[in-house]
């Protein structure tokens, strides 16, 4: 728990050759859209049958950064 909330105050760190940053948090703190649209994906491949009326991110809210 303490890496999550690290993260949100150091996003990023190096690699072990200082060149390359790498993300401390999830995709999805990142681009919520695609996380979004992965999970609608993901449910409609398991035959929840969903459209976009009723995918599963309908309900979210989306958050101002």
């Amino acid at each position: 728990m303490d890496g999550w909330n690290t993260a949100f105050d150091v996003p990023n760190r190096l690699d072990d050759t200082g060149r390359k940053r790498i993300p401390q948090l999830p995709t999805a703190a990142y681009d919520p859209a695609w996380a979004c649209d992965h999970l609608d994906r993901w449910a409609y491949l398991q035959r929840l049958g969903i459209d976009q009326h009723q995918a599963v991110s309908s309900g979210l809210i989306m958050a101002a950064p």
